[in-house]
């Protein structure tokens, strides 16, 4: 888990509501949070900081990145250069701040 890391990939492809190949997303809050308040953003960031803790110990190694192209969400079969760690992206076009600090605890 590396603190503060928080990566945008780029790409392209087919939106789609459900994570191919069967893994299901780390981060819980929805993409577009109606309530951003400091408490809400706290409770993600405990909620992002648990998940990893919970995949770590499964043995569940990756890192996620946000993807701001209409790019399938799920594993990308690449890894990270410097942990060796998969990739697993995310969808955050409209990301709020909710999303954006589960995502950055969980890495």
């Amino acid at each position: 888990m590396k603190a503060g890391l928080l990566a945008v990939f780029l790409g392209a492809g087919v939106a789609a509501a459900q994570l191919p190949r069967g893994e299901e997303s780390p981060i819980k809050s929805p993409e577009i949070a109606l309530n951003n308040g400091p408490a809400a953003i706290t409770a993600d960031k405990e909620t992002g900081a648990a998940t990893a803790r919970a995949d770590i110990k499964d043995g569940k190694l990756r890192i996620v990145l946000l993807s701001e192209s209409v790019q399938l969400p799920g594993p990308l079969r690449q890894y990270d250069s410097g942990t060796g760690y998969p990739l697993f992206s995310v969808h955050a076009c409209e990301a709020t701040a909710c999303f954006l600090a589960e995502v950055t605890a969980y890495n």
